[in-house]
């Protein structure tokens, strides 16, 4: 008798002569030589750990932070509270330039010309958006043309040059509020 273990076709009386395939193989053979010893680098490196080649999940002590296995963890975190966006500087400068010339506008009104300004868009009646111009780029001149600045302390300039916007800021307000047709 030949070497290999029987098979159920062999004992049913079919061909003994066909060719072993790999299920014969799995079920009859057993093993007998022991796994060969991973390579140390050829592991993976969840794997290794510093005392041993291979990884060995530790007991459980009191106290103890407990090391996950390796695997895919998944986190789920809270979506944070939305910021707002402050990233666009663009924007940020849009809006300091806006609340610096209402601020000029305000004071503007304040003191009197917008007042005045009003009163003489109202008397020019249907030609007030062109007399309202007018006054803009009159009193824009005042911001304009600064001959004196360099000599002005470099600490006053910004205020120097406010106040000579304040006129022309008042008088956008005044066409905004008190022209005929007016958007506001």
């Amino acid at each position: 008798m030949s070497d290999r273990p029987s098979t159920p076709a062999a004992e049913s009386g079919g061909n003994e002569d066909r060719e072993r395939d790999w299920l014969d193989d799995l079920y009859t053979e057993e093993p007998t030589a022991a796994a060969p010893e991973p390579d140390a680098s050829r592991t993976f490196w969840w794997a290794r750990s510093k005392g041993s080649e291979t990884y060995e999940p530790e007991q459980e002590e009191p106290g103890e932070i407990l090391r996950p296995a390796p695997g895919v963890h998944v986190t789920i975190n809270p979506p944070a509270q939305e910021q707002p966006q402050t990233s666009d500087p663009r924007r940020s400068l849009r809006r300091r330039w806006l609340a610096t010339h209402g601020a000029l506008a305000g004071v503007g009104w304040y003191i009197g010309l917008g007042p005045a300004m009003a009163d003489l868009l109202t008397s020019t009646g249907r030609s007030a958006p062109a007399v309202g111009i007018g006054l803009v780029l009159i009193s824009t001149l005042f911001g304009l043309f600064l001959p004196g600045l360099p000599y002005v302390p470099p600490q006053l300039r910004p205020l120097v040059v406010a106040l000579c916007r304040i006129p022309a800021c008042t008088a956008v307000l005044a066409l905004a509020l008190h022209a005929p047709n007016a958007l506001i």
